[in-house]
């Protein structure tokens, strides 16, 4: 058996351990997992784009989730969205580049957006957001909660500034309120919560350390000159922060170990592939978001191949198992979300359209309802989705190899190893390894597994592809039918 192995886009196609493609699926210890598609809901959040959204649990134990777009800020009963706009202030001035920011303290829903003053909302009572009182520094572009204070990062007038408020008390003029300027590292371009602060900025990271009165924070730098490059594809998950530096992909934990986790893998593949690489001048449309029920995280962003500046493309990185794979879909930007459970037999075609088509089962978390957190998205038509659709359309590369050592090999056949689903392959050859890699036919399997083949060369790969809506649960490997050649 040839065995598909890590995608290693970076690395050399011949006598590696990896692949070159992995696309619509997701990793696993060694093999491939389906991705499924993405489900909009049929109900559109706003008529433009969402810059920003967040699902959260009350005190009532009732998910509520809000969105926001350039002017509005909106909400979701379960079954439809309402605009949950400020009553007084006018429209909101999000900034083209820059996101709507969430953070739930107790039960009021905070939200910061880099122009405009804070907002809040009651989640079990209030109808609309409105500005929040004790004098929030105005303008904030990020916001985090640590252990019993609210903090906001990078205010309208200072870019290098964490701010925060009392403890317990969302006041930002009494008691152990305060602030701290960043002395050097560049502008702030993140900050996230938990036990302590993590402070993002273009040039190093600050690591805030939750202490008592009256100090309330101390920061120390622990990383000099390695700092963020695209500031929303940064995503957390209880002590694991993800984002995108200068160089690459970093995982750091536990607010002190910072690891690569994109080196020799896909970093050079995403800042310098001709087609499927960013499009760096729209690093503002990069987003990440994680998945915790598969351990994702996942990275939407515009390619240049897309040639639009919009997302299309998606890195997926297992932090278990320390292994990517990419996917292609469109979206506004991805997140962590619940469902939430007012769907029933009244409203059920809203989101699914026709029961006897649908690939849902009743017992969904989508009717249940859940407080587990999943993978979500917003399409292209502003419609929060999920990814519990039909598997996608998946490809995935073999490794290259000479089957038989210093000679030729002849492949009359190639088996694939797929658990649960037809499928076909595509052989790549060449001669020499200065060779550009010609690809046959996909050629689907027969009656007895095989797709059949000819080709005659010294290298050898093959290519698996599973039609979407294929039901399957692994994809291993390939493996091929040969007779040894000469050695020219």
């Amino acid at each position: 058996m040839i065995p598909v192995g890590e995608f290693l886009p970076d690395g050399s196609a011949f006598g590696s351990p990896g692949a070159t493609e992995a696309k619509n699926v997701i990793p696993a210890a060694s093999s491939y997992r389906p991705l499924k598609t993405l489900m909009a809901s049929g109900t559109a959040a706003s008529g433009s784009r969402i810059q920003g959204a967040i699902t959260l649990r009350s005190t009532d134990l009732t998910v509520k989730s809000y969105a926001g777009d350039a002017t509005r800020l909106h909400g979701f009963d379960g079954a439809v969205w309402s605009d949950f706009s400020r009553t007084s202030g006018g429209a909101y001035s999000t900034p083209a580049q820059g996101l709507w920011r969430f953070a739930q303290f107790g039960d009021v829903c905070l939200a910061v957006n880099g122009s405009d003053a804070v907002q809040s909302i009651a989640m079990g009572a209030g109808a609309n957001f409105a500005a929040q009182g004790g004098s929030p520094p105005a303008g904030a572009r990020y916001i985090a909660v640590a252990r019993d204070v609210v903090a906001l990062g990078r205010d309208g007038a200072n870019s290098n500034r964490v701010s925060w408020c009392d403890v317990e008390n969302l006041d930002w003029t009494t008691g152990a309120a305060d602030f701290q300027d960043m002395p050097d590292g560049g502008q702030i371009l993140g900050l996230f919560g938990g036990d302590n602060l993590v402070v993002l900025q273009e040039r190093c990271i600050r690591l805030g350390i939750r202490t008592d009165y009256p100090l309330t924070f101390t920061f120390d730098k622990i990383s000099q000159d390695k700092g963020c490059l695209a500031e929303w594809a940064s995503a957390q998950f209880e002590n694991l922060l993800f984002f995108l530096a200068h160089d690459g992909f970093y995982l750091l934990a536990g607010g002190q170990q910072l690891q690569p986790i994109g080196a020799e893998k896909i970093d050079r593949f995403f800042f310098e592939h001709p087609e499927h690489g960013v499009d760096l001048n729209s690093l503002h449309r990069v987003t990440g978001a994680v998945d915790p029920v598969n351990k994702l995280y996942v990275v939407s962003y515009p390619s240049v191949g897309g040639g639009t500046g919009l997302p299309d493309k998606a890195l997926i990185y297992h932090w278990q198992l320390g292994r990517w794979s990419r996917a292609e879909f469109a979206c506004d930007l991805v997140l962590s979300a619940m469902v939430q459970s007012s769907w029933n037999l009244d409203n059920i075609d809203t989101l699914i359209g026709n029961l006897d088509a649908t690939s849902l089962s009743l017992d969904d978390a989508a009717f249940t309802g859940s407080g587990r957190l999943f993978l979500a998205a917003f399409t292209p038509s502003h419609e929060l989705g999920f990814f519990n659709g039909g598997t996608m359309a998946a490809t995935v590369d073999s490794g290259e190899t000479q089957i038989t050592p210093g000679r030729r090999t002849l492949v009359t056949g190639v088996r694939p190893l797929v658990d649960g689903a037809a499928a076909s392959v595509a052989l790549g050859t060449r001669n020499r390894l200065n060779d550009p890699v010609a690809w046959s036919p996909a050629v689907a399997m027969n009656d007895n597994g095989l797709c059949p083949a000819r080709r005659d060369a010294r290298f050898h790969r093959a290519r698996i592809a599973i039609e979407e809506g294929e039901a399957y649960a692994h994809i291993l490997g390939v493996e091929p039918e040969f007779k040894p050649g000469g050695t020219r």
